[in-house]
């Protein structure tokens, strides 16, 4: 299944229908996946939810509307984008824009969201592949660095250097999986860990890694391939600032972690996996 291309034909179906309301079972239907499952997908890969980016649609056509025709009625307006009173509209406009339909009618500024249509090309044509899959169990050897809203990006770059020296100290970081882990503690807290393939006991006890499972679930996969080198870095930093932003509570999606696979990473057909899941 082509999950860009599902979640292009939601998009397009929204815009079709931006004066009704969202018909779950008809996404479901046509998507083929429970709507549970899309709806997450589709907040995956566009950044909103399916009723954020409907809204947010409907009060911009709303406001164009208002800022190109002054004989325009905002109540039948409010019925065409459908809203159940103009008390409701209002509100929402309000909320989006800023300020009321009224003074958008008279000419002020206004919020406005494009129309979607979802490519996920990265850095000027870097494809990046995506596809969904369900992941068993997956038991390793981690160190929880912190909450994850206070991981800064400028740090991660040494505390994974400080984490291959420590992996180093007992085996070569390069002849196992390494993997960079953001899920919920025990206390349901997004929490940032650097980890590898499972340890046995007493290395784990000499480098103070804890044994930590990453839930079977179904998880988007993105899939890069390239040497690990400043170019593929650049690519990877996209992806973390577009599906892994530590500084936005908005995007967590626990689990989600990065896996680099053991070998030669600066291979030009090495893999690097993102998953996240839905």
């Amino acid at each position: 299944m082509n999950y860009l291309v599902v979640i292009n034909n939601i998009i397009n179906y929204l815009e079709k229908n931006l004066g009704s309301e969202i018909d779950k079972k008809y996404i479901s239907d046509t998507s083929a996946l429970p709507y549970d499952i899309i709806s997450r997908l589709f907040t995956i890969l566009t950044g909103f939810s399916i009723h954020q980016y409907f809204r947010n649609r409907k009060l911009s056509e709303a406001a164009k509307t208002l800022s190109e025709n002054s004989e325009v009625k905002i109540t039948e307006l409010a019925f065409l984008y459908g809203y159940d009173s103009l008390e409701a509209f209002n509100l929402a406009f309000r909320k989006y824009h800023g300020k009321a339909p009224s003074s958008v009618l008279k000419g002020a500024s206004y919020n406005y969201l494009t129309p979607l249509e979802l490519q996920l090309n990265v850095l000027g044509g870097d494809k990046l592949n995506v596809k969904i899959e369900t992941i068993s169990d997956l038991e390793v050897s981690a160190l929880r660095i912190s909450e994850a809203k206070k991981i800064k990006k400028e740090d991660i770059k040494s505390i994974w250097d400080d984490f291959k020296l420590k992996i180093d100290e007992v085996i070569d970081h390069k002849t196992i999986d390494i993997y960079e882990i953001i899920c919920d503690d025990s206390n349901n807290v997004p929490t940032y860990y650097a980890a590898c393939s499972k340890l046995d006991d007493k290395l784990n006890k000499k480098l103070n890694l804890k044994s930590l499972i990453i839930p079977s679930r179904q998880y988007a996969i993105f899939t890069i391939i390239g040497s690990v080198d400043d170019q593929i870095e650049k690519v990877i930093q996209n992806i973390l600032n577009t599906f892994f932003d530590l500084e936005d509570n908005n995007k967590y999606f626990s689990p989600e972690f990065a896996y680099y696979k053991a070998g030669n990473r600066f291979d030009e057909k090495y893999e690097i996996k993102f998953c996240i899941a839905i």
